[in-house]
């Protein structure tokens, strides 16, 4: 159970990486055309 939590918790920390790597920069543009 233990190596389970550990490794949801590296899943976690990876697609948190991706997700600002992904949106962070696609972010301003977004705004620009909403607005």
């Amino acid at each position: 159970m233990a190596k389970l939590a550990q490794y949801s918790a590296e899943l976690f920390r990876e697609l948190k990486q991706l997700s600002a790597a992904d949106w962070i920069p696609a972010d301003p543009q977004c705004r620009r055309d909403h607005s």
